[in-house]
């Protein structure tokens, strides 16, 4: 996350007068009457909607069979069984889907050695758009991050002309900060680039995955891979989607968990939740609870924390059925046949997986390879999540996903 800036009064050059200290002071309190951060945002917004169409459609030429990319994200929900939706190339919520998504086959195409750079921005993005779009509070540090974000990703993209235009909202926006705090500092001091890249925090727990350092790895069958539709999804291929995991991106620290009841508190955790379950829906409470907490600065939660943010999902309004997971608006759980297989170096504790994904997974398995046993079944099946071992918990957690086979888990709220 971007180093805070604090400070009390203007700074002062060693000698300077002291009238030239009362003046900036003067200068630098009405830039803070002045400076408007949600205009800002959307302004660095716009700015980035601006650019970033065409830069997707060069990086993506030659691999999008002379389709507008936005094909793309057609193919994706035809792949996750969602509602096919019309995009639009000059939206950056499309432009920020593409570049923190698995495209299919394409993979992470906009990340260089995996460092997940791109992905990490967009995301931090789609989170602070998602604020805006909503009216929620922002600040004028949310400004900064805005526009730090654009401008790295435009330089990603060598698109020089938009990083420079960026980077000028940057120093304004970083101006409206320096006023909040009445420092006045080198804007290139700032150490901006600290702490954006945020790092999923790892599941530890029995259940987690089979990785003792000396455990084979665990891949899914052949079978459960392949979804044979081909033709309906020609740019990313004919796969099926595995889990991607969503990354959580440093957007405040503890004290917005620990003062969740201030309304700017709860606006800021219902962008981050929001963002969560559209990436990784279905996706189980505690989990979330994970990521919401990670967004945040929080390694581990504590109960209480756990407590704070899932009193808090019970508001958002978003969909959780009867087994406490959480679902995209846009997927019913009680129609929805599709599943997202991993290996064992993910880390997702297969509890957290929901009975309708394990479920939908047996179905499949079952009809394709009818002469398997019932072990043999959800010898599968643990496979296609990234499990070899059948502990007491996996084996409740089967038991559970085999009475969904005909009846997925019911809407709560």
């Amino acid at each position: 996350m971007p180093a805070d800036i604090r400070g009390h009064g203007a700074l002062a050059t060693p000698g300077s007068p002291r009238r030239h200290q009362t003046s900036h002071v003067v200068e630098i309190r009405r830039e803070a009457v002045t400076f408007a951060p949600r205009e800002s945002v959307r302004t660095g917004l716009d700015h980035l909607e601006e650019r970033l169409g065409p830069l997707i459609e060069s990086h993506l030429a030659g691999r999008l069979n002379g389709k507008p990319w936005t094909s793309v994200l057609e193919e994706l929900d035809v792949a996750r069984r969602r509602p096919v939706r019309r995009y639009n190339a000059g939206d950056v919520q499309s432009q920020l889907r593409m570049l923190t998504e698995r495209l299919g086959d394409l993979g992470h195409p906009f990340d260089k050695g995996g460092d997940r750079l791109v992905s990490t921005l967009g995301n931090y993005l789609r989170i602070l758009r998602n604020a805006e779009k909503h009216n929620d509070p922002l600040t004028a540090m949310d400004a900064v991050r805005t526009h730090d974000c654009c401008s790295r990703l435009l330089q990603h993209f060598e698109d020089q002309t938009g990083a420079r235009v960026a980077t000028d909202h940057l120093h304004a926006a970083l101006a409206g900060v320096l006023a909040e705090f009445r420092v006045a500092a080198d804007p290139g001091a700032a150490g901006l680039d600290a702490g954006l890249v945020g790092q999923e925090t790892a599941d530890v727990s029995e259940d987690s995955h089979d990785a003792d350092l000396g455990a084979l790895l665990v891949e899914p069958d052949a079978v459960v891979l392949d979804r044979q539709s081909v033709g309906a999804t020609p740019i990313i291929g004919s796969s099926r989607l595995t889990f991607d995991p969503w990354v959580p991106t440093v957007v405040g620290d503890e004290s917005v968990i620990d003062n969740v009841a201030r309304q700017a508190n709860k606006a800021r955790v219902r962008a981050v939740a929001q963002e969560a379950v559209e990436h990784e829906g279905p996706i189980h409470r505690d989990r979330l609870a994970e990521h919401i907490g990670s967004a945040f600065g929080i390694r581990r939660l504590t109960a209480r924390r756990s407590q704070q943010i899932t009193r808090q999902l019970k508001q958002i309004g978003l969909v959780m059925d009867s087994e406490k997971f959480y679902w995209p608006p846009d997927i019913d759980p009680q129609t929805w046949t599709e599943f997202r297989p991993n290996n064992s170096t993910v880390a997702r504790n297969f509890m957290h997986v929901s009975p309708v994904e394990v479920a939908n997974a047996m179905r499949l398995i079952q009809t394709t390879l009818p002469d398997l046993s019932a072990e043999e079944i959800d010898a599968a099946t643990l496979r296609t999540f990234g499990r070899q071992k059948r502990s007491k918990n996996a084996a409740a957690h089967l038991a559970v996903a085999r009475q969904f086979l005909g009846a997925p888990a019911t809407a709560m709220n």
